[in-house]
């Protein structure tokens, strides 16, 4: 399976597919409950709009949920394919706690 993963290079495929359900779900929840709701008790049509919407956000979520467990496994397996791939030294730099110092984005004030 990692050899499938690092051949056609699964992970950010999956990870974007992942934003994209998780994003339209919610959009699709949004417009459901703040657009159509106020409105669905004037026609059936907006009715029914709102219903399918509702429905389409919660599968729409419900496959986000499950892409972002394939995409953790998926992260886990080319993060190990590309710790392997680096330097001992740069291993090394980056395990030991002087290595996280160095490298630190944010102020870390216990090193100055």
């Amino acid at each position: 399976m990692e050899n499938l993963i690092a051949r056609f290079h699964l992970h950010p495929i999956i990870d974007h597919f992942t934003i994209a359900l998780l994003a339209t779900g919610v959009l699709a929840d949004f417009l459901a409950s703040l657009c159509f709701a106020p409105l669905r008790h004037r026609s059936e049509f907006l009715a029914q709009w709102h219903d399918r919407l509702r429905a389409t956000g919660l599968q729409l979520l419900v496959a986000g949920a499950l892409a972002a467990m394939l995409s953790r496994f998926t992260g886990e397996s080319e993060a190990e394919r590309l710790w392997d791939t680096l330097s001992l030294a740069a291993q090394q730099l980056l395990w030991s706690d002087a290595g996280s110092g160095r490298f630190c984005l944010m102020p870390c004030w216990e090193h100055i």
